[in-house]
């Protein structure tokens, strides 16, 4: 009432300080404890959420939080009886929250409500007026309300309904003028009641408000069209109603007033199913037809805060049953986003440019609580806002005032963002008629989405977009009309908005044969009717679609006036280029289907190139200097194409760069530099300044307040940002002699830049001396044309060559074989974090990489703390033998390589050797049994046990050995037989001397970010391989992703299509991609025998293995299964031991001596690096080798015949008459 004014406590609160900077997890997260802090502090508590979806999902989700977990959804897709139980319960105290949509804004006794809270914005000054007067419902008591915003552009939107509030503002409302289609259908209901006069019912219309002032020829075509045929034939639509043309009366036809009383209504039928109860007539709620279209029978989802199981989906409804606690998923309703009112866009806009205007002032804070009711959090996160937009878009767009955004995408198409405040009414409009007139005017189809604060224009790569400058007032105000209904038919939006209007003009019934008519045959109905009167936009129905997509879906009359300020110059424009899209361009990136204002498939827009690198940290440098120039002189203006030719761009230039003597303003124009200096002079639009140093410059007038306050912190801040936005990077010396300072003054100011985020330091030129400055985007654009100018094409490798380069990398190639000690250490690096059968590493691994191999060179290492033994993933039982897996690492990577998982339950006597082992550091096992009280076969398998649990390890190698192979019968035996000595007797010879080294625990190091945990395994990765893509990565491939691109653009790896049969998107070292394309030498390439579960071997686990009528052969990885390569190319698979043969698609008969010769060099090996004692072969290519062309080979290589088989143990055996 206008003599009464309730008390409003209404508040915008923030879960974080900056959203731009915050991942959306960690906001949500965030969000949701604020939300349930509020709930708990409060008896009884009002959640309302943007739609159906979020209210299940936010409600799951307290419940999840909340101690008792009385939180229950409410929202018009729930059945009436679960939205009555659900108020019920909470009038009656059994919930503490219930989280809604605008099913509780109006008209519901819901009792005694303490709080309400308002997730994201309301969107309208009204809603949350309605909403937050749902708390303290008496006249004696205040409404406090809480709006939690998730978004920095929720935050200027929220805060600006809060002061609309306060300043007693509401958003107008516009009422349908005319609406034809409900002119229509009350047409059809009044003959159907009576038969009336075309004057006497014309009259009647023109009475009421909507229609005042309606013409009887607009009446009459109305007429026309429900009571004559359509020009072609639609079957269901047949005329309405009887005209009588002799007597001018209209008459009801049969089925009229059914129809009127069936079909009638203005509520579109958004085409959902009805939810029962299998074998009752209990109704849950609905379902959106799409959703159901895409769920399957057995299916469980969410609703009403319950999971349901679909038992059956008939033709109008959903039969569920209860999901027993299964984990459902959460449905979605689709619907018309709510687009933000004109006048609550012009309040925004208002907001942004005096928050603006006040960044610098101390009590900024203080001003934002006081005018938007934001609280302490909020007011950081809004200057975080509005400052990064300062400096990324040299200022936000308002009321005032457009900022067009360009920059390009990962595969070379460009996008602009126009940043516009006045709601997506306006920019939907907007950005239809600009994709329209971009395609007559350049032919160029561009793809067009929106939201309320502006409007993305995506361009194919190839194409050549107009000029930014130029978007804002390429459409004018005249051309509006024509352009947007040319772009509007054939449009989603026109397509649905039309069917809306013919059921409600009554041309498509809403029942049929007694039931719902569902949505699927309603389109197809209206696609009908459409193609039925094309060519007729007066046919009402067409009218009034397109009436409602200029005055009710978009603001038609408002965008017309907007563009006649922009074409007058009333408003300002401003044009940035940025290397990478800013974060303000990020809701349109993330929108979802409605934001897109074309066709086609959500898989194939444009903007999905778009790569958003929000929580990115770059290594800066080294940067190219000749990239830096070029970026520089872009920026700087002094490219050809960018320098001024006339005053009025030279102002500009100004204004852009600030300060600049008269010999820099030369080198930016191409006119008569002095004569455009006087006539900026003559206007009064740029004053000369002299620098403490002597340098004297010109600025623009509108600056020298800025330029007056070069002593302070905050102006010297501003200052050096312009200056560093502007230019490649700077040492501090050479930034304090252009303005007359020292180091010592500048240096302070440029370290607070470092920690604001926005300015990165450090060696980045190399041909440059000193710590050097840059700015963010700067960098970011330097860095992404390094990226560019890196991917090249390149010579792609087979999968052969790139066998081949593996072999040579981890020194399997006869001719890069390693020695000594060194070659072992360089061996494990590239083998650690892998697990493998104990006796492989010293029979198939390092043997095959290291020269005369020896034991005592990889006990050395573990000596002297260089590597580290250790499982990396525990069997399930931890068995211990023959079959135990172990890996090695350096000392300084075992932290992160180990799985970081929980540890195993141990026994007490397993921790006390622990504790021990900690305390005292390094021991022998004999010295921890004598410690821990335990005899030493207990004390071992103590130790053994934490050897698997990853808590310590042995020192040497020789000691793994001997604990996975067999016990001796009579070391047994001598063991349980032997006493313990007394101290001074004699032992005697002991049977197995004790392995060689200590026991020592692994330290608990500190663990290592994501971040880091990832980049090492990429580093480790490309070590191993050279080349890394999806294959070879062998876990989450998208998170790897992510850190390769990172490292890209750090100038670490580069980007391409390197190796054949890999995935498309590879990432390479510089070196690597150099030896892997380096001409191959001509000489006789050995046979090189490589274990199957070798990391070298990527053949039968990335590339198929053939045989030699080329079928696919199967084949497992398993350590007792070889494979022969000559030059990368797969030749022979030796299995079991060598016992079965099988020539690959890649063998040549030349290769048959070869493969031999290299079989029978395993046994040429000390004995106990031989991996078998002796070579048996019993069948070749899955026949008995007797019987093959191959057997006399092998029998001249010196194979012993003995039976069916052929045998090698190392030396010759009879030569035997081949058959």
């Amino acid at each position: 009432d206008a003599g009464f004014s309730r008390d409003l406590d209404v508040q915008v609160v923030a879960p974080v300080d900056d959203f731009l900077t915050t991942t959306s997890d960690t906001i949500w997260d965030a969000a949701l404890q604020q939300i349930a802090e509020l709930v708990q502090a409060h008896r009884t508590t009002l959640v309302f959420a943007q739609s159906r979806r979020s209210a299940e999902r936010l409600a799951r989700d307290l419940n999840d939080r909340l101690p008792e977990g009385q939180v229950a959804a409410h929202h018009g897709s729930l059945s009436r009886r679960a939205r009555l139980e659900a108020e019920n319960r909470l009038k009656a105290g059994e919930l503490r929250a219930l989280v809604a949509t605008s099913s509780l804004e109006l008209g519901i006794d819901v009792g005694a409500i303490d709080l309400v809270v308002q997730v994201q914005s309301p969107r309208n000054v009204a809603a949350a007026l309605q909403r937050v007067g749902r708390a303290g419902h008496l006249l004696s008591r205040t409404s406090r309300g809480r709006i939690v915003v998730t978004r920095g552009e929720e935050l200027m939107e929220a805060a600006a309904v809060v002061r609309a509030i306060r300043e007693r503002q509401l958003d107008r409302i516009a009422m349908p003028r005319a609406p034809l289609d409900v002119l229509a259908q009350q047409i059809v209901a009044a003959v159907a009641a009576e038969s009336l006069d075309i004057d006497v019912l014309h009259q009647r219309f023109a009475g009421a408000a909507p229609y005042h002032g309606l013409s009887r020829e607009t009446f009459l075509e109305v007429v026309r069209a429900v009571a004559e045929p359509l020009p072609l034939e639609v079957k269901g639509i047949a005329p309405r109603i009887l005209w009588d043309r002799v007597n001018d009366r209209l008459h009801a036809r049969r089925g009229s007033r059914f129809l009127a009383l069936t079909a009638g209504g203005t509520i579109p039928d958004a085409g959902l199913y009805d939810v029962y109860v299998a074998e009752t007539d209990l109704k849950v709620g609905t379902l959106d037809e799409e959703f159901v279209t895409e769920s399957l029978p057995g299916d469980v989802f969410l609703l009403g805060s319950h999971a349901w199981k679909i038992a059956k989906v008939r033709a109008d409804r959903v039969l569920v049953e209860d999901a027993q606690g299964m984990a459902p998923t959460i449905p979605f309703w689709k619907g018309e986003h709510p687009s933000r009112s004109w006048d609550l866009g012009l309040a925004v806009g208002r907001l942004r440019r005096d928050a603006a205007d006040r960044l610098d002032a101390p009590d900024f804070a203080a001003w934002a609580a006081r005018e938007t009711g934001v609280d302490a959090r909020a007011a950081r996160a809004m200057h975080a806002w509005l400052l990064k937009a300062g400096e990324v878009l040299q200022g936000v767009a308002d009321d005032q005032g457009i900022v067009v955004e360009s920059f390009a995408d990962e595969m070379g198409g460009r996008h602009a963002m126009i940043h516009s405040v006045f709601g997506m009414r306006i920019n939907g409009a907007w950005g239809m008629a600009l994709r329209e007139q971009i395609r007559r005017r350049f032919g160029l189809l561009v793809e067009a989405s929106h939201v309320d604060d502006g409007i993305l224009l995506s361009f194919a790569p190839g194409q050549v977009p107009p000029s930014p400058e130029r978007l804002v007032t390429l459409v004018g105000p005249e051309e509006l009309g024509p352009l947007l209904g040319e772009a509007l038919i054939g449009s989603p939006m026109f397509g649905t908005r039309f069917r809306h209007a013919a059921v409600r003009a009554l041309f498509i019934p809403r029942m049929t044969r007694g039931q719902r008519t569902p949505a699927y045959l309603q389109r197809l109905k209206a696609d009908a009717l459409l193609e039925s009167v094309r060519g007729q936009p007066d046919f009402p129905v067409v009218a009034e679609t397109l009436r409602e997509c200029f005055h009710d879906a978009y603001d038609v009359p408002r965008l017309t006036r907007l563009l006649e300020q922009l074409h007058d110059g009333e408003m300002w424009t401003r044009h940035v280029d940025t290397p990478v899209p800013s974060p303000f361009v990020y809701p349109l990136l993330l929108a979802w289907d409605w934001a897109y204002l074309d066709t086609g498939h959500a898989e194939e827009r444009r903007s999905d190139t778009v790569l958003m690198r929000k929580a990115w940290s770059v290594a800066p440098g080294p940067l190219r200097a000749d990239i830096v120039a070029a970026v520089e002189a872009e920026l700087q203006r002094t490219t050809p194409e960018r320098r001024a030719r006339d005053a009025n761009e030279l102002a500009a230039i100004l204004d852009d760069l600030g300060d600049l003597t008269r010999a820099e303003i030369t080198e930016r124009v191409v006119a008569d530099a002095d004569g455009l200096i006087a006539a900026l002079v003559g206007e009064r639009r740029i004053v000369e300044v002299e620098f403490a140093g002597g340098r004297r410059s010109w600025i623009p007038a509108t600056d020298a307040t800025l330029y007056a306050g070069l002593a302070t912190e905050a102006g010297l801040e501003r200052l050096l940002l312009r200056v560093l936005r502007t230019r490649g990077p700077l040492t501090g010396e050479v930034l304090a002699a252009r303005y007359g300072l020292t180091t010592t003054d500048i240096t302070p100011a440029l370290e607070r830049l470092v920690l604001r985020g926005v300015v990165r330091h450090g060696s980045l030129v190399a041909e440059a001396e000193g710590t050097q400055y840059v700015h963010i985007a700067v960098l970011d654009e330097i860095q992404r044309r390094q990226v560019h100018a890196r991917r090249v094409p390149r010579p792609v490798a087979t999968a052969e060559q790139f066998s081949a380069f593996l072999l040579r990398r981890h020194h399997l190639h006869p001719a890069h074989r390693l020695v000594g000690p060194p070659g072992v250490l360089a061996s494990l690096e590239l083998l650690q974090g892998e697990d493998f059968p104990v006796r492989v590493w010293e029979q198939d691994l390092l043997p095959a990489r290291v020269e005369d191999y020896q034991r005592d060179w990889l006990d050395r290492l573990g000596l002297s703390g260089e590597i580290v033994w250790t499982v990396f993933e525990p069997s399930p039982g931890g068995e211990r033998g023959r079959t135990g897996r172990v890996g090695a690492a350096l000392r300084d990577n075992v932290g992160w390589l180990r799985d970081g998982g929980e540890r195993p339950e141990l026994d007490p006597s397993v921790k006390n050797v622990l504790l021990h082992l900690q305390l005292r550091g390094a021991s022998f096992a004999r010295d921890l049994a004598r410690a821990t009280g335990l005899d030493p076969t207990r004390a071992l398998t103590a130790l053994w046990e934490l050897f698997r649990a990853g808590l310590a390890t042995p020192d040497t190698f020789s000691a793994i050995v001997v604990a996975a192979a067999p016990p001796r019968p009579n070391a047994t035996r001598a063991t349980a037989r032997r006493r313990r000595p007394r101290r001074g007797q004699a032992r005697g010879p002991l049977v197995q001397l004790p392995p060689v080294g200590r026991w020592s625990a692994l330290a608990e190091e500190e663990r290592l970010s994501p971040e880091e945990r990832d980049e090492a395994r990429a580093h480790l990765l490309l070590a191993r391989y050279g080349v890394v893509a999806r294959e070879l990565a062998r876990g989450d491939w998208a998170t790897l992703r992510h850190v390769l691109l990172r490292m890209e653009y750090g100038g670490e790896v580069v980007r391409g299509y390197f190796v054949e049969g890999l995935s498309g998107e590879q990432y390479a070292l510089e070196d690597a991609l150099a030896e892997l394309t380096a001409p191959a030498v001509r000489r006789a390439e050995p046979h090189v025998l490589v274990n199957l579960v070798d990391p070298a071997n990527l053949w039968g686990r990335v590339w198929p293995l053939s045989r030699l009528d080329g079928a696919r052969l199967s084949v497992a990885r398993l350590a007792h299964a070889w494979l022969i390569l000559r030059a990368g190319r797969p030749v022979l698979l030796a299995e079991s031991y060598g016992r079965e043969l099988t020539p690959l698609s890649g063998f040549e008969p030349v290769d048959l001596p070869g493969t031999i010769r290299t079989l029978q060099a395993m046994l040429e090996r000390p004995l106990t690096l031989r991996p078998v004692r002796r070579l048996e072969v019993l069948g070749w290519d899955g026949r008995p080798v007797r019987e093959t062309e191959a057997f006399g080979a092998f029998v001249e290589a010196g194979f012993s015949a003995d039976g069916a088989r052929l045998s090698w143990d190392g030396y010759p055996g009879p030569r035997a008459p081949a058959r």
